[in-house]
């Protein structure tokens, strides 16, 4: 499922956004990155996606992130082989972080969608 995804960050190191209908981007938002780097320093995480998502409520950025200690690794891939990711969840327009909570993500054209 992420290996699109997967291998853009191993080869850049960088992380990239899905949006809409799976299309990819790298993060260009000084803000956005800003807001990557202080969730990643205060929890102990790396994020390696963004997806970025419309509710009933507007806009969001789902921050896709697995624990810095890869001794959690294989059971956050074990729920990622199920699309089950977790997420920080961020406002497109305030970039106030939400929360963070379980979505469900799917693969589509070489990115990743939000599917619950």
């Amino acid at each position: 499922m992420y290996n699109m995804v997967a291998s853009d960050f191993m080869d850049f190191g960088e992380v990239f956004v899905s949006e809409s209908r799976g299309a990819l981007y790298s993060v260009t938002d000084s803000n956005l990155k800003a807001v990557v780097e202080k969730f990643e320093k205060e929890q102990d995480v790396v994020v390696y996606h963004i997806v970025r998502s419309d509710n009933y409520r507007g806009g969001c950025y789902c921050l896709l992130f697995v624990d810095s200690d890869d001794s959690e690794w294989e059971a956050e891939m074990e729920d990622i082989k199920y699309n089950r990711v977790t997420a920080y969840l961020v406002s497109d327009e305030t970039l106030i972080p939400n929360k963070v909570m379980r979505i469900g993500v799917k693969p589509a054209n070489g990115g990743l969608v939000r599917s619950w």
